[in-house]
């Protein structure tokens, strides 16, 4: 358990199909780094992890360090065998801005891990559809 800190998890759960409203989701995800990174600067042992939910795919959008290196670090047998393989993108940014480098970097985490989500959702949907295209053959 972290000391005196709070562990908050976001779970963005959308429908992706060929059109959706990209102005109103861009400002859900403004919405929630806005709201995630408030949290984070309310304590020092806040912890935050922004997860995608979709019925394509799930991803983790964001996982702080310290919480992921717990995950994969575990020197415990039995939870080796649980470990999870995420599809987790890990970011080398360069922040010119040192008073707000934690922030920087959780956005830019974010925007990449989750466009990376919606491009594989979006593929898979394709796919999807186009496997539940009946095929009429005239012989």
């Amino acid at each position: 358990m972290y000391s005196n800190g709070v562990h908050v998890v976001f779970i963005i759960d959308i429908l992706i199909k060929p059109r959706f409203d990209n102005a109103t989701l861009l400002q859900c995800l403004n919405s929630i780094l806005a709201f995630g990174n408030s949290f984070l600067m309310q304590s020092g042992n806040n912890k935050l992890t922004i997860l995608g939910s979709s019925p394509i795919k799930n991803s983790i959008l964001y996982v702080d360090d310290e919480i992921n290196s717990k995950t994969e670090n575990s020197n415990d047998d039995s939870k080796k065998d649980t470990k999870i393989d995420f599809d987790y993108v890990d970011c080398e940014i360069n922040i010119t801005d040192q008073q707000n480098e934690q922030f920087a970097m959780i956005t830019e985490t974010f925007r990449r891990n989750f466009s990376k989500w919606i491009e594989d959702c979006r593929e898979r949907y394709v796919w999807v559809q186009i496997q539940r295209i009946p095929i009429h053959l005239n012989i």
